[in-house]
């Protein structure tokens, strides 16, 4: 009787050829070795990728409040003369976007130096860091008084049509037992930041708080709001120090450091008011992670003849915020 001869099969001559591996089993047949990190030449990125996108629609959203226009009428006159490159508004634009990047300090500037769109927005060209210092130092007490209205006028929070969210007025209600230096200070706002959410009457958008006080000369407003904010300061102190490096000054000069406190405040304020009218789900955010969702977004310029385009990844959150 005749035995069969029997032949390979095909997977099995595959097999031979790759070692006896099977083919997307995950196993090497050599050790790993990590290169040497001395041999690797780091060279610089792409020109045109930037990894500050969210900076463009944050800037459109101030310019459309009239910052950079309130900025030019206050501010240009400390810097005058034909002979002016960088614009004193400009300057101060250009910190405030250093310190939505999250550069804490002036010098910080130098980092972002390399950031196409950071130059962009800049208008082509960064200054020298000792050029921002110089400009700091040109702040008098007009100018710095003029950016403290600033700060305030954006720390107020309007609604989607133009109506305050807090009100603050005081009552003319006294019991027949209280002193007569007993002031009752009401107020009522649309959100409330800290603790339980609290209604007088339910289907109503306000929530009203009252306040006694025996301070006689105190706007209501600022007794409002030493009052209310007496639980919760700590939280925002900490994020204006560690989220916006409002404890590091830039100088000895005492203007400079005010001015840059001021700008630091400013774009706090703005930033704020950016998250309640655009992604107000996020506005329980503390400041980092706001920063890397809508700030510190990867991007793409491309440029053509019909002009630039910013191209940002499509799983982003400022992607899905803008689309």
């Amino acid at each position: 009787m005749t035995k069969r001869r029997r032949t390979p099969s095909t997977s099995k001559v595959r097999r031979r050829q790759l070692g006896f591996k099977r083919k997307g089993d995950g196993r090497h047949q050599k050790r790993i070795r990590r290169p040497d990190p001395s041999t690797l030449h780091v060279n610089p990125t792409e020109t045109n990728l930037t990894g500050v996108a969210g900076l463009a629609p944050f800037g459109a959203f101030i310019r459309e409040l009239g910052v950079d226009a309130a900025l030019s009428r206050s501010l240009s006159r400390l810097k005058t003369g034909r002979s002016v490159i960088y614009p004193m508004a400009a300057q101060m634009r250009l910190l405030m976007d250093s310190a939505l990047a999250g550069e804490e300090r002036v010098f910080g500037i130098e980092a972002l130096a390399v950031d196409p769109l950071f130059v962009r927005l800049a208008g082509g060209v960064v200054p020298s860091i000792d050029t921002v210092y110089r400009d700091l130092c040109r702040f008098d007490e007009e100018a710095l008084e003029a950016l403290h209205s600033m700060v305030v006028d954006h720390g107020l929070d309007w609604d989607a049509d133009g109506r305050p969210r807090r009100q603050v007025a005081e009552v003319p209600f006294r019991c027949s037992d209280w002193p007569d230096s007993v002031r009752v200070i009401a107020v009522r706002t649309r959100d409330r930041e800290n603790g339980k959410q609290i209604y007088l009457w339910e289907g109503l958008d306000y929530t009203v708080q009252v306040f006694l006080t025996n301070e006689p000369v105190e706007a209501p407003e600022d007794v409002a709001a030493r009052y209310d904010l007496r639980a919760g300061i700590e939280p925002l102190i900490g994020d204006l120090k560690h989220g916006w490096g409002c404890g590091r000054v830039p100088s000895h000069s005492f203007n400079a450091n005010h001015a840059a406190l001021l700008l630091k405040l400013l774009t706090a304020n703005l930033m704020r008011r950016y998250v309640l009218d655009h992604v107000p789900h996020l506005a329980s955010w503390r400041t980092p992670w706001l920063r890397r969702a809508l700030i510190l977004v990867p991007g793409r310029l491309a440029r053509s003849a019909r002009g630039t385009k910013l191209h940002v990844p499509e799983r982003s959150q400022l992607a899905r915020w803008l689309n």
